[in-house]
């Protein structure tokens, strides 16, 4: 798989297909800092069949979710941001959406990510740079449990690569 390079930043690919790939009509809402890797995630995304929607920090992402006119199916958030950082963003979804799942990513590992003492060990946790196939069958993995709970696969083991 290739990556492009912008600066200093990796990029994920524009479009992943793969076998199996079925588009869907779920909403995902994209919640990423860095301009060039939250367009590249939206494009994948679209590519694949969802509907995107996205945000620049935690606070836009809560206005996007609270003017919704239809629910959300999953968020994909990174965890350091400004303005307001994925962890508080998580806080405040659990509390007014909890059941609206959440797939983290980061350039940070988890533990750095989320601080010492935070668990958030429910969740899928993608380590940046994500290769765009990993991104796709996580988020397939986490609608699949939402249909089915207890009958998809383990989050953590997608494709045979550990998520977190």
């Amino acid at each position: 798989m290739r990556f492009r390079r912008q600066g200093s930043t990796t990029i994920y690919p524009v479009a992943v297909r793969h076998a199996g790939a079925t588009a869907r009509q779920a909403r995902i809402l994209v919640v990423e800092d860095e301009d060039a890797v939250r367009a590249t995630i939206v494009r994948m995304l679209q590519s694949e069949g969802y509907e995107v929607l996205h945000a620049r920090h935690g606070r836009e992402a809560l206005e996007r979710l609270e003017r919704a006119d239809r629910p959300l199916d999953v968020v994909i958030s990174d965890v350091v941001m400004p303005v307001m950082g994925g962890r508080e963003l998580g806080e405040r979804m659990a509390a007014t959406w909890p059941e609206l799942p959440v797939i983290w990513i980061s350039g940070y590992p988890r533990d750095a990510a989320f601080g010492a003492g935070v668990s958030q060990d429910d969740q899928p946790f993608l380590q940046k740079p994500v290769p765009g196939d990993l991104l796709v069958e996580t988020v397939q993995r986490v609608l699949e449990s939402r249909l089915a709970p207890g009958l998809a696969p383990d989050l953590h083991r997608v494709a045979g690569r550990t998520t977190n």
